[in-house]
């Protein structure tokens, strides 16, 4: 994250929880990057990124403790499928990956390479 910093490169975050949620995860993981908050995932929406919840995995989620209506202030039950994306100075998006496994990230170095 230096390495991206001292490249002048902003990291954030972008989350269809509510603007509290996000703070306190910020606060609770000592997160050194701002988390936006996208109301009713319009932004992921906009991209075409969102998906839904069968019941049967929505039950799942409620008996783990995770109700996305709580955190995220919408009924819907959707969340945006993972992505990174890299924005230019022209606010316009410059590059942008994303795969249903949210275990899938860039390396660093990747990133790095982008701004080299």
């Amino acid at each position: 994250m230096d390495a991206l910093k001292a490249k002048g490169v902003q990291l954030f975050s972008v989350s269809p929880q509510t603007v509290e949620s996000n703070l306190e995860l910020v606060e609770k993981l000592r997160l050194k990057f701002e988390i936006l908050s996208d109301v009713e995932n319009r932004f992921a929406k906009a991209l075409d990124l969102v998906h839904g919840f069968e019941p049967e995995l929505k039950e799942i989620y409620l008996g783990f403790g995770a109700d996305l209506e709580k955190s995220n202030g919408d009924p819907s039950w959707t969340l945006p499928i993972p992505a990174q994306m890299i924005v230019g100075g022209d606010h316009k998006i410059a590059s942008i990956r994303y795969a249903a496994d949210y275990k899938v990230r860039p390396e660093p170095d990747e990133l790095l390479a982008h701004f080299s």
